[in-house]
């Protein structure tokens, strides 16, 4: 058969890029399919020039059992006369299916034999058994391109349909998927985003740094974590050594405590638990785990509940403040897509089976169905009262007697799916639908009173601000305000770079939602500024609500619900007065910052106040380098080809250097108070910092030079456009070593104290090199776009600033990313970290930022440490206990106690057992792991 009508569809005479052909005992994989292939987006490279852009474009799928409804055959036939491909999928329910083979054959007829794709999703081609047969009989007279679920997995096989279907070589859209789904990975929680590389006594460190905060204990984690790893990398395994040296800021630790609760196999078990709890962001509060498909919707109870509903067709009831799961309600035939409360002590389910369900919370009772729509029921919402509202993918919404389940009217209009229902409080009804439009209704009567027209893709969702305008969110990437009596809009602001699905409006004006990207974001109504982003899902945002007191909580395709701290932020200033790019950064001493801008300016601010102190002006093109003297004067550099010398107090200009043919780009400071620059003439050159006089000019690249520096021993280190770094002698100008990897423009180097260099490229990386050999040591890959600016600190970290709008902190022996810095809003130009623990950012939306790295705090008492840690990941819904494919990865825990002690694959338990109460474990322990105490 075929599958329903898809949720987007705009019934216009228009191509739908695939027509899916499908038994109807395979729905549940054709909607999934479905799903997938209209959310998939090309990297932009592939995309070129299409005109459908990045996406796929519409996929019809019909819901109607042809074997009852035989007579709608006619209109599919049109449907597919208008499908440039022809999706099938592969099974022994679709070889079987009479309906099948005949949509097979019909599209073949019309000349299109060449457009028909199988996805294999169960069975066997050619099979010699029949019931595992997959092909349908007109395959057997001639194979299409397949593609196989099954062998290949979901991912593999529906980008290789994608492939297809785009005109767009396989291995290039698989390669870079897979680059897209591990850099996505890293942004998330859980194991990626502390890394698999990281040893696991090193993340027992780590979440030992706990402290009264969230984002303390989240970063402070982060810092423990690096002080370990040189020591726990080693080969000899010693990880309670690792951990003591994790520690050693702490004098008042017992080390012998610390040993006797660590030590072999019982630290490597319980360092395991921990690293599988990584949480990524310092805002999550709890990762509700248990879902076993996407989780589409949640909803907050006024008691302190939290409601999640699933794709795998169950609806979840969990203890917002524990994490525990309560209950689970399970009585659909397919997802559950929307949920909504009727007070503490019942909920409205919607699903695919295009049923609404009640159910009572407190025993999962099902009170009521409510039947009558033709598709999957997409979203609810609950009248004053007491009446229920469904919107639904057959284009209708309908009113409902929440009491006796009869349906009282329907919303007939929209010509595409129903998305998102809302009521105003003039008791009218707001309906979003992938049609494009909202529409406004009489509740009472289903008249249809107005169509507010403007969105150009689906509109997701609607709701009503506090003043009583409509706000909607659409798959075009914008969100519009309108006044709900004329249908004009007030406010349009882009939202994100591709879709959003849900959105939530607070009282006092602030905007959440849900994206394809897996970020929640925090809006200004007013003024459309992103206020903040949460990060941490794996896959786009399904839905989200919030609780009076701050908390968010969003569902996701990951197959997770998380709780946020929406207070909790990072305690950074930020240096306003710029009117143009900041291009550079530097420090003046240990309490001012110097910024460099393409407004022809330099600036001097108070690190502590922000205030701006003096301004120095005098070049005539854009300022793209600045630099600090030993004596506490400032040099910058400039487009306009010179660099000069300047006093901070007074902002008077002492001295300029002219000499080169091209834009100076970079600067840097000799310990003999010389001054190297960098140009885009190709060359950099030696100055006497006090006559201007130039001493030595360095040539040899074959691009513009665009960053430089001074390593401790005195030598030049220079990056080039040409892709290259050398190395110099500054005293002849001899070229010494030339260093070669990059795969595009080199645009910064830093030298680390033990004599290595550090280079920035666009091609995305960062590299660590030997300056001796000229040897790659490292590749530092995590960012989404070029970077632009490195720096290194004495105690082994490496910060990378990039166009992707974030800074990086990493280890520089690993090359473990420790973690993300976001905030500003566009390219980060220019990075460096204070020796008080703060880092500093310049970037191109006009702003330098100042964020303070925290402080570690640790619980004296060894015993309060390991409680504290446990208790932390419990609260992050970590496993407590270990699997016999964990035994084959990591053989240490052979010696961990077993559930069952007289079964050999029996799941292993963790150390956590100890230290939390016997009734967060779903199964008893045996005994304590030994040499702890109970």
């Amino acid at each position: 058969m075929t599958g329903d009508a898809y949720m987007g569809i705009d019934e216009a005479p228009e191509r739908y890029k695939a027509f899916i052909s499908y038994s109807q005992k395979d729905s549940r994989s054709a909607v999934q399919i479905q799903d997938w292939l209209e959310r998939f987006r090309l990297p932009k490279k592939l995309a070129g020039d299409r005109v459908e852009g990045r996406k796929l474009g519409k996929i019809f799928r019909d819901a109607t059992d042809l074997t009852a409804s035989p007579e709608v055959w006619p209109a599919l036939k049109e449907k597919i006369a208008v499908s440039k491909w022809l999706i099938v999928l592969c099974s022994p329910n679709a070889a079987q299916s009479e309906w099948v083979d005949k949509e097979i054959r019909h599209f073949r007829a019309t000349n299109r034999a060449d457009h028909v794709l199988a996805l294999i999703i169960a069975g066997t081609p050619n099979a010699e058994n029949p019931d595992e047969e997959c092909f349908p009989p007109a395959f057997k007279e001639q194979e299409p391109l397949a593609a196989n679920l099954v062998s290949d997995g979901r991912e593999r096989a529906l980008t290789r349909l994608a492939a297809s279907m785009a005109s767009v070589p396989f291995d290039a859209l698989w390669q870079r998927e897979r680059r897209r789904q591990r850099r996505q990975m890293a942004v998330g929680g859980g194991l990626v985003a502390f890394g698999l590389a990281l040893t696991a006594a090193a993340m027992v460190a780590g979440w030992l740094a706990v402290s009264g905060k969230a984002d303390d204990e989240r970063k402070g984690s982060n810092l423990l974590a690096r002080e370990a790893k040189a020591i726990s990398n080693n080969e000899s395994g010693d990880y309670s050594t690792s951990i003591l040296m994790a520690l050693q800021a702490d004098p008042s630790a017992s080390r012998n405590a610390l040993r006797h609760y660590f030590d072999g196999k019982t630290g490597y078990a319980f360092a395991r638990a921990l690293m599988m709890a990584g949480v990524s962001n310092n805002s999550i509060q709890h990762v509700f785990r248990g879902h076993d498909h996407y989780v589409s919707s949640v909803a907050l109870t006024g008691d302190g509940s939290l409601v999640s509903g699933s794709w795998d067709g169950i609806t979840r009831l969990w203890d917002l403040e524990t994490g525990y799961q309560l209950g689970a309600f399970s009585g659909h035939d397919s997802q559950v897509t929307s949920i909504a409360l009727v007070g503490d002590s019942l909920v409205v389910t919607g699903s695919t089976d295009n049923t609404a369900r009640l159910w009572e919370l407190e025993t999962g009772d099902e009170i009521r169905t409510f039947k009558g729509h033709e598709g999957s029921v997409t979203s609810l919402a609950l009248t004053n009262d007491g009446r229920l509202i469904t919107g639904s993918r057959d284009s209708t919404a309908r009113l409902w007697d929440l009491q006796t389940g009869e349906e009282i009217r329907a919303f007939i209009g929209h010509e595409a799916a129903v998305w998102s229902v809302a009521l105003t409080s003039d008791r009218g009804l707001i309906t979003g639908s992938s049609d494009d439009t909202a529409r406004l209704w009489d509740l009472e009567t289903g008249e249809e009173l107005r169509i507010f027209i403007g969105h150009t893709n689906s509109v997701r969702s609607v709701s009503l601000t506090n003043d009583g305008d409509l706000v909607t969110v659409s798959d075009d990437g914008t969100a519009r305000v309108w006044d709900l009596e004329t249908a004009h809009p007030s406010e349009i602001f882009s939202v994100n770079d591709g879709a959003v699905i849900p959105s939530l409006l607070t009282e006092d004006g602030i905007a959440v939602t849900g994206s394809y990207d897996g970020i929640t974001r925090m809006w200004d109504l007013e003024t459309g500024e992103v206020l903040r982003d949460f990060k941490g899902h794996n896959s786009y945002v399904s839905s989200i609500d919030m609780t009076s007191d701050g908390l968010l909580v969003t569902g996701s395709h990951d197959n997770t619900a998380r709780l946020w701290n929406t207070q909790a932020s990072e305690d950074c200033k930020v240096y306003a007065g710029h009117s143009n790019k900041i291009s550079s950064i530097a420090l003046l001493g240990d309490h001012h910052l110097v910024t460099g801008s393409w407004d022809f300016t330099a600036r001097l601010w108070n690190m502590e106040t922000s205030e701006e102190i003096q301004v120095f002006t005098g070049h005539t093109s854009g300022v793209t380098s600045v630099a600090s003297t030993a004596d506490g004067r400032v040099v910058t550099g400039s487009r306009d080809g010179t660099a000069r010398l300047w006093a901070p107090e007074t902002g008077e200009e002492l001295r300029a250097y002219t000499g080169h043919e091209g834009e100076v780009t970079s600067l840097a400071l000799t310990s003999k108070g010389q001054l190297i620059t960098g140009s885009r003439d190709k060359t950099a050159r030696l100055w006497d910092l006090e006559t201007g006089e130039e001493l030595q000019v360095f040539v040899g690249h074959g691009s513009a030079i665009t960053s430089v520096a001074i390593t401790g021993d005195g030598h030049l280190v220079t990056g080039s456009a040409d892709r290259t770094v050398r190395f110099w002698d500054l005293d002849t100008g001899e070229a010494l070593r030339n260093f070669m990897g990059h795969n595009s423009e080199v645009t910064s180097v830093a030298v680390t104290p033990n004599g290595q260099m550090i280079s920035g490229s666009f091609d995305g990386t960062a590299r660590l090199w030997s300056l001796k050999t000229a040897r790659e040591l490292r590749e530092f890959a995590g960012h989404d776009n070029f970077i632009r600016s490195v720096a290194a600190t004495d105690d082994g970290l490496l910060v990378t600033g990039s166009r992707d709008h974030t800074v990086q902190l990493w280890d520089l022996q690993t090359g473990e990313k420790i973690r993300s810095f976001t905030g500003h809003d566009s390219e980060v130009s220019s990075v460096t970290l204070t020796i008080d623990g703060h880092l500093a950012s310049g970037s191109w939306d006009n702003t330098a930022r100042l964020c303070k790295l925290p402080e570690i705090t640790l619980e004296p008492d060894p015993r309060k440490q390991v409680v504290m840690a446990c208790e932390q990941l419990w609260k992050s819904n970590a496993p407590l206990w270990f699997t016999r494919e964990d035994l084959s990865k990591y053989p240490v825990l052979e010696g961990e106690p077993r559930l069952d002690p007289d079964d050999p694959d029996s799941d292993f338990v963790s150390p956590c057992r100890c230290f939390l109460p016997d009734e967060v474990f779903e199964h008893p322990a045996n005994k304590c792991p030994e040499g702890l105490p109970g």
